[in-house]
């Protein structure tokens, strides 16, 4: 009977072993299989997160937006500085209708990215509403502007004071008319900035000093005043208006040209406003009244 038990207790030990082992490959097993589906769980959550967080989706809708408006904000002063350098012996009526385009054409941009971008912040479609409704009343004052002009029978060519006036006037009433909502949106593009941790930034039409002295050199034209002049790098120039072709000195100081006849009889202090490639946006000023002017480019 003795190797019956000897028997039965090497049945009962084998069978221990083997539940043991059994019992260590499966713990063996929980311990790789669970951690790795933990991680798993977290991070298809995480993933899930990132790429369905309402706020990031709103955000970055939100972001395109405001460079889509940006894109045809942009796209509307390269055309109009184009119309406003062209040939003006088509007329009014031409220039009207050229200019009143590309206004229509902007606001009617602007309304297309309200009706097709989906998820934009409600204070983003505030301010695309300030903007289409600026662009709205510009092309009403436009249009009584330059009937008024045509009105008059003037050539555009003719630096009349009837003309000088009330190209002035318009300047200044579209300047207004642009500008009258900044502080209003500046404050919104910071909420904005702080909401989505996206930084939503205006355009910069005016380099720094250095910068702007670069890009101011060169030959330029008043088209409307049939004023041409030039800046050169090294401080001299010319300024061939009313009073024939005069050699002149210049400087800049902060944003503001100043420019002297070398014979001492005539100066004229040029406050850059805004300046591309080829486009300076300027107002002379001094005097009783500032006067606008766009000077273009030239060869």
């Amino acid at each position: 009977m003795y190797w019956l038990g000897v028997v039965k207790a090497n049945i009962l030990v084998s069978m221990n072993t083997k539940l043991a082992s059994a019992g260590s490959v499966t713990f063996s097993a929980v311990k790789t299989i669970f951690p790795g589906l933990i991680v798993s769980i977290i991070g298809g959550s995480f993933a899930f997160w990132m790429f369905n967080n309402p706020d990031k989706i709103r955000g970055k809708a939100t972001l395109r937006a405001w460079e889509s408006l940006k894109q045809y904000e942009r796209l509307y002063i390269d055309n109009t500085d184009q119309i406003n350098c062209g040939n003006f012996s088509d007329g009014i009526e031409r220039f009207k209708n050229n200019m009143l385009h590309q206004i229509q054409m902007t606001s009617e941009n602007l309304r297309n990215v309200l009706d097709k971008e989906s998820n934009v912040d409600n204070l983003m479609l505030a301010v695309i509403n300030m903007r289409i409704d600026s662009y709205n009343e510009m092309k009403k004052l436009t249009g009584t502007l330059l009937d008024t002009l045509n009105s008059l029978n003037k050539n555009l060519a003719t630096a009349s004071t009837q003309w000088i006036d009330l190209h002035t006037t318009y300047m200044d009433e579209c300047a207004y008319i642009k500008n009258r909502d900044t502080a209003t949106i500046n404050k919104i593009l910071k909420k904005l900035s702080q909401t989505y941790s996206v930084s939503f930034l205006e355009d910069k039409f005016l380099p720094d000093l250095s910068e702007l002295r670069k890009k101011i050199i060169g030959k330029w034209q008043i088209a409307l005043y049939q004023v041409t002049f030039e800046l050169k790098d090294d401080g001299t120039g010319f300024w061939n208006g009313l009073h024939g072709n005069q050699p002149t000195t210049w400087q800049i100081d902060s944003t503001i040209i100043k420019i002297r006849y070398n014979d001492n009889t005539m100066e004229y202090d040029l406050s850059v406003k805004r300046t591309t490639d080829d486009v300076l946006s300027l107002y002379q000023i001094g005097g009783s009244k500032e006067t606008a002017y766009i000077a273009c480019r030239i060869n």
